[in-house]
């Protein structure tokens, strides 16, 4: 494959609501076939698909998978929810505050973890 970057990215706290037994409160089990993803065009050249939930839905949780072509620049933006993104593939450039530095771009690579608090002003 070539430098596309994968993310697995929740713009809400990503986390089970969990009943008194331990078992979640939605009883439906859910799988999500890579190949199965439906892709979208959304920002700077960078395609999502929905894996979980529903991102239009405030306060509920979701999950989406982003990808973006190498050398994609996402300008500085803040979301109303905590983010929560994992590095699937490729090398993830993210920085923080309210204009694009490059030479404050941290690389994160496959495995990475990232966590995004709410209102936190961050490029990538």
């Amino acid at each position: 494959m070539t430098n596309t970057v994968r993310l697995l990215g929740c713009c809400c706290a990503m986390f089970c609501t969990l009943t008194a037994d331990g078992q979640s409160a939605d009883s439906t089990h859910q799988l999500a076939r890579a190949a199965d993803l439906k892709w979208t065009p959304s920002f700077m050249g960078c395609e999502h698909a929905n894996v979980s939930g529903d991102p239009s839905a405030e306060g509920k949780p979701f999950v989406l998978r982003i990808r973006c072509p190498d050398g994609a620049k996402v300008p500085p933006h803040w979301h109303p929810t905590d983010e929560n993104i994992t590095v699937l593939e490729g090398t993830f450039m993210i920085g923080t505050g309210d204009a694009f530095d490059s030479s404050n771009l941290r690389p994160m690579d496959a495995g990475s973890f990232i966590f995004m608090p709410r209102t936190m002003r961050h490029f990538a």
